[in-house]
C-alpha cells in the first residue's frame, strides 16, 4: 500500500544532550562577572534584609534567655519583624527582575554577545509579565512539592522554558507556561531528569562556600538557555545574534 507523502514534514524534538552543562559552563566561565555582580545585586539586598531579620530574633532569643530585660527582647522582636517583611517584600520585587534579566543576560552569551552589567536593567522591562509569571511559577511548584518532595521538580521540569519565551516576547504568563509544557512533554523524563541535575549543580557553591552562590547559581539560566535551544532547533553561537522577539525561534513554535 503506497502512502502518500506528507505535505510538511516532520519536526522531531532532539534528545536531551546532557552534554550541554560542560558547553555552559565553558561558556560562562568566559564571562561569568557581569552574572555575579547581578545575583549579588538582586539576590543580595533581600538576603541581607532577610539576615538582619535572622540576626534580630538570635538576639532577642539570647536577650530572653540572658534575662536582660523586656525592653531589649521586644527590641529584638519589633525589629526581626521589621526586616523580614522588608526583606520578604525585596525577594518578591527583585525575584522576577532576577530571574528576567539572568535569562536575557543567558541568551545574549550563548549568541557569543558581550554581556555587561547595564543587562541587568533588562529585568524592569514588562516587569509586570514576569513578575505574575513568577509568582505562577511559585505558586504552582510549591503546591506540588507540597503534596510530594518530587512534585516540585517535576513541575519546575515542565515550566522550565517558561521565562525563555517570555523574553522573545510572549507577554502572557499563563500563555509562556503553556508553551513550556508543550515543549517539555516532547521529551518530559529527560527534560525533568535535566531539570533536576542543573539545580543541584547551580546550588553547589551554597555547599562549598555560601557566597558560591553567586558564583554557581546563573549557571542554572545558561543551561535552561542551552537546552531550550536545543529542544526548538533554534541556532546559537557567532553565526547568530540573539534579538528579543517572536521570530528569534522556529516556526512550528512561534505561533
Amino acid at each position: 500500500m503506497n502512502v502518500p507523502p506528507s505535505s510538511s514534514p516532520v519536526v522531531r524534538t532532539p534528545e536531551v544532550d546532557f552534554s550541554i552543562i560542560g558547553t555552559g559552563f565553558n561558556l560562562y566561565l568566559k564571562n561569568w562577572v557581569p552574572f555575579a555582580l547581578v545575583y549579588l545585586l538582586f539576590g543580595g539586598i533581600p538576603g541581607a534584609f532577610l539576615a538582619l531579620g535572622y540576626i534580630s530574633l538570635i538576639g532577642s532569643a539570647i536577650a530572653a534567655d540572658s534575662r536582660s530585660g523586656s525592653g531589649l527582647v521586644a527590641g529584638g522582636l519589633g525589629f526581626g519583624a521589621l526586616f523580614f517583611g522588608i526583606g520578604l517584600l525585596a525577594v518578591f520585587a527583585m525575584l522576577p527582575v532576577l530571574w528576567s534579566s539572568m535569562t536575557h543576560m543567558a541568551a545574549k552569551l550563548v549568541s557569543n554577545e558581550d554581556v555587561a552589567l547595564a543587562d541587568a536593567t533588562y529585568g524592569f522591562k514588562n516587569h509586570l509579565g514576569t513578575s505574575i509569571l513568577v509568582l505562577l511559577l511559585v505558586l504552582v511548584a510549591s503546591s506540588a512539592a507540597s503534596i510530594t518532595f518530587i512534585g516540585g521538580y517535576v513541575v519546575a521540569g515542565f515550566t522550565l522554558f517558561a521565562m525563555p519565551f517570555v523574553i522573545r516576547g510572549e507577554l502572557n504568563g499563563i500563555s509562556a507556561i503553556k508553551r513550556s509544557i508543550e515543549l517539555a512533554a516532547k521529551n518530559w523524563l529527560m527534560v525533568i531528569v535535566f531539570s533536576f541535575v542543573i539545580a543541584i549543580l547551580a546550588g553547589l557553591g551554597a555547599f562549598a562556600c555560601l557566597v558560591g552562590i553567586f558564583f554557581t547559581y546563573p549557571l542554572y539560566f545558561v543551561w535552561i538557555e542551552l537546552l531550550f535551544r536545543q529542544q526548538t532547533g533554534e541556532s546559537f553561537g557567532p553565526d547568530q545574534s540573539y534579538a528579543p522577539g517572536p521570530t528569534n525561534y522556529p516556526r512550528e513554535f512561534n505561533r
